[in-house]
């Protein structure tokens, strides 16, 4: 018989001598696999949580890169004198001007994405309008970010060019409107009172976060329209950053020290980066020797999985700590219901000692014990993380993105119980395969 033949008869022989113990008492395994699966359940949920908003969308797009400037102000720090002290900082923006993301844009011919969304009366022409969010962009946003369509395309370059009233649909408001993606293609669409030419249809995809969008609201953009639609319109960013003292005018708003624009660029190469941060560079230095307050001070490229990471909301991230803090007290909780169940079994384990049962032998056995109540618990946990995270779809109405436990999560929660079942007998196993026979069996 080959070693590998007999060690995997052993297991066997484990593996049964565990489940006949477990057998015995099958309320007690019950609570044992349901403390192991809380935790499991738990934590998959919170992780699930979190990385659903961030890890789907960023493997997709490394080579894109959110396009941030910052500016020299004066910070006044109060002091024991009179007077406060005055030093220079710098201050980050993730949104830019129209005058510095037209600048940057026409100085590569690297794709961008420059884009912000407003609410504005939004319906087909003749029927009662609603106040949907629009989208203003440049048409690259459909293919850097892959949107799928379902009938059409984006409007051509000459249209974007022309600030021709054309739009995208979402698939939603193409079914609801025309009765289908195909039929709406061609039709009209009236916002704030002019009409506008469907050219697409895109796919509403909940699953992942959209992040071109600075704000990361639940709300899906309804209508898209080519950026500078926006001086017809009269439309307003909700997101912005007054760099400037506010005058009221839509001019000075759009075109003045006002951040409301998002900028992506999309850089494949290394050397592609260090060529656009240079442009980035000397447009900064030659906008220093103008008047504009504050200066510029330096242009930063932000990895959209920095930015991602960001935009994961602050209680998703204390729950995601919660349920681990939660998956290690399950553990605990395991380690403690495992040295009470095999203490109970003190007496047999001694008299199988004093019949020459090696230490070693005792120690798999109870770790087997230990392993299968794992696998039990791993099963419950990942039933209990469905639960949760289909729960946390239902309460959260606006929740960043639709949750979902996809195959690699299940098997990350999967490999985890194993992992802590195997860490929580390790002591309990331990302590019982260390019993004195006599001790023991003097007491009995």
């Amino acid at each position: 018989m080959s070693p590998a033949f007999r060690a995997l008869m052993m297991v066997g022989y484990h593996l049964r001598h565990a489940a006949r113990s477990l057998a015995r008492n099958p309320m007690f395994t019950f609570v044992m696999e349901l403390s192991l699966g809380l935790g499991v359940a738990l934590w998959t949920v919170a992780r699930t949580a979190v990385d659903s908003q961030a890890s789907i969308a960023v493997a997709n797009y490394e080579n894109i890169y959110l396009v941030e400037m910052h500016r020299d102000v004066v910070v006044r720090v109060p002091t024991e004198g009179h007077d406060p002290e005055r030093f220079w900082d710098h201050v980050s923006s993730f949104l830019l001007t129209h005058r510095d993301a037209s600048a940057i844009t026409s100085l590569s011919e690297r794709p961008h994405t420059i884009s912000f969304f407003s609410p504005m009366l939004v319906g087909k022409p003749g029927a009662s309008p609603a106040n949907l969010r629009v989208r203003f962009t440049t048409g690259a946003l459909f293919s850097m970010f892959e949107r799928t369509f379902t009938a059409g395309a984006p409007w051509s370059d000459t249209e974007e060019a022309d600030a021709a009233p054309v739009c995208v649909l979402s698939h939603e408001l193409a079914e609801k409107w025309f009765g289908g993606s195909a039929h709406a293609i061609g039709s009209s669409v009236r916002v704030s009172g002019h009409d506008f030419r469907v050219t697409g249809v895109i796919l509403d995809d909940r699953a992942e976060r959209k992040l071109y969008d600075f704000t990361a609201f639940p709300e899906t953009d309804g209508v898209y329209v080519p950026l500078e639609t926006m001086r017809v319109l009269g439309a307003r960013p909700l997101t912005y950053y007054t760099w400037g003292g506010p005058t009221g005018r839509f001019d000075d708003f759009i075109d003045g020290e006002t951040a409301y624009l998002q900028t992506f660029v999309e850089l494949p190469t290394r050397a592609a980066r260090a060529a656009y941060e240079e442009k980035v560079a000397g447009y900064i230095a030659a906008e220093r020797e103008t008047n504009r307050s504050p200066k510029l001070a330096y242009g930063g490229l932000r990895p959209l999985e920095r930015w991602s990471s960001m935009l994961t909301a602050t209680p998703f991230k204390l729950f995601q700590l919660f349920g681990a803090i939660a998956f290690v007290a399950c553990i605990f909780n395991l380690v403690r219901l495992l040295v009470a169940k095999f203490s109970a079994r003190a007496g047999e384990v001694a008299i199988r000692r004093a019949l020459g049962a090696p230490r070693i032998t005792i120690f798999m056995q109870h770790l087997m014990e230990a392993e299968l109540v794992s696998c039990g618990g791993a099963v419950l946990g990942l039933i209990l993380a469905a639960a949760g995270i289909a729960f946390l779809n239902a309460v959260i109405p606006d929740r960043p993105v639709d949750f979902s436990l996809d195959v690699s999560r299940a098997l990350v929660a999967a490999s985890s119980a194993v992992v802590a079942g195997l860490v929580a007998g390790v002591y309990p196993a331990w302590r019982i395969c260390n019993v004195q026979p006599a001790t023991v069996l003097r007491r009995q």
